[in-house]
């Protein structure tokens, strides 16, 4: 009996310690909510915010379709004070993954304002990347993993120069692991 006690009892506190208070939304835009209602909210956030009398880097947003099934919105605007670029995915149209793309020498601000919103991550790992020239660097990348889910934020993402962070709802990540089984399929019957 105490053995099972105390495997419980172990189980829910590193269970505790890997999960994380997930957001409820991005910046004011829930999860889930139709691409139409995002956009009225960062609309409403910008204009609400000029009428502060600040300034607003960019009014315009970019719309695309992956596929059939995948929306997704690109626009320019600040995290603090710095300049930084946004996508947001809708799948059926519910928002279900929000990006940021940002200079890697804004890195440690930008990793402060995770810690104090998420949490401590989940797991804090050193990437390795290399330069067309050969010049080697290490990265931090930091993951947040919840129950619904994964948040994660890289300091060098394929450059130097370039950071980027992701929250993705799981069922998106489905989709997307699922996408990916499909191509590599339908790649082999070309063999």
């Amino acid at each position: 009996m105490i053995r099972y006690f105390t495997v419980a009892f172990c189980l829910f506190f590193v269970g505790a310690a890997l999960a994380f208070d997930e957001p409820r939304d991005f910046r004011g835009i829930p999860w889930e909510v139709s691409s139409d209602e995002a956009e009225r909210l960062i609309r409403q956030q910008w204009t609400s915010r000029r009428a502060d009398g600040e300034l607003v880097l960019d009014t315009e947003i970019t719309k695309r379709h992956w596929d059939e099934r995948v929306k997704y919105f690109f626009f320019r605007d600040k995290l603090a004070s710095l300049p930084v670029n946004f996508g947001l995915s809708f799948l059926d149209d519910k928002f279900v993954h929000a990006e940021i793309f940002f200079k890697s020498k804004d890195f440690p601000l930008i990793e402060s304002a995770f810690k104090e919103k998420y949490g401590s991550p989940t797991t804090e790992n050193s990437i390795p990347l290399q330069t067309g020239f050969g010049v080697r660097y290490n990265g931090k990348e930091l993951r947040w993993n919840g129950p619904s889910m994964r948040i994660w934020l890289r300091q060098y993402d394929g450059k130097i120069t370039d950071g980027t962070a992701s929250l993705r709802k799981l069922i998106f990540l489905e989709y997307l692991a699922q996408k990916d089984k499909l191509k590599k399929k339908d790649a082999a019957k070309d063999l």
